[in-house]
């Protein structure tokens, strides 16, 4: 799995409040933070392997040591949340800044979480930056919107307007969970002027896109009531206007 910093919230190890939705994916690292997902995009490619009961811990940590970069982020993944071995979280960062190093951009927004969170490491923002950055630059759609997050949120940082470009970007690169920050932020004119059929637009992106979400039936329901509320401010014709906007963007870029 990828971890995530997941939905716009306060500090990592706070509850997600259902009342304030904004998705940030804080800790994309091997995991959805902080504890739900939306559905369409789980896993990384490879990463599931260093989670499965038959992977080989002697021949990944053989693997990770010369140098194979997937073999050090999964190595991070499982000392992370302790596949088959106790959890280490300096040793996870400790593997998932290797990688990062590397060059390996699931690695460098992993890592990119952790300092975010003070998992393994003294918790720091700027490193946080840093390092989304650096997957940002390598078209990584979790990290994009991590580092649109710290534009949106973080201390002496904030900066509304790069935060929606960087929400938009994730957008455009497939991460769902940035249609319903972007939903949000129009919804509520949080870093734009309010805009209730472009707010409808992204949440109804999201409602789609989470609609075979069986597994994960919080986040679901979750877009879908805030889309509901939505719908009850706007005119037929703006429900309308928003549908069409949807559906546009979804043929676009259909695959």
């Amino acid at each position: 799995m990828i971890r995530f910093n997941y939905l716009k919230k306060e500090e990592k190890g706070s509850k997600h409040n259902p009342s304030d939705l904004l998705i940030n994916f804080m800790e994309v690292r091997m995991r959805f933070y902080p504890g739900f997902i939306f559905a369409a995009i789980l896993l990384v490619s490879g990463c599931v392997a260093a989670t499965s009961p038959n992977f080989n811990m002697d021949d990944l940590k053989s693997k990770a040591s010369a140098g194979d970069t997937t073999a050090m982020l999964k190595l991070g993944a499982v000392y992370d949340f302790g596949h088959g071995t106790p959890v280490d979280k300096k040793e996870a960062a400790r593997w998932y800044l290797s990688a990062a190093e590397a060059g390996n951009p699931n690695a460098q927004n992993s890592i990119g979480s952790m300092y975010q969170a003070g998992e393994g490491v003294e918790k720091d923002l700027s490193k946080a930056l840093y390092w989304y950055q650096k997957a940002e630059q390598q078209g990584h759609p979790e990290g994009t919107n991590n580092l649109a997050f710290l534009y949106d949120t973080a201390p002496g940082m904030v900066d509304k307007k790069k935060a929606i470009q960087l929400y938009t970007l994730a957008a455009e690169r497939g991460f769902i969970p940035a249609f319903v920050n972007l939903g949000m932020a129009y919804a509520r004119g949080d870093g734009v002027p309010v805009n209730k059929v472009e707010a409808f637009k992204w949440l109804d992106l999201g409602r789609f896109y989470t609609q075979n979400a069986d597994n994960n039936m919080k986040a679901k329901w979750l877009v879908r009531s805030y889309l509901d509320d939505l719908k009850t401010k706007m005119t037929p014709e703006e429900i309308s206007q928003g549908e069409a906007l949807s559906a546009a963007w979804g043929k676009e870029h259909a695959r």
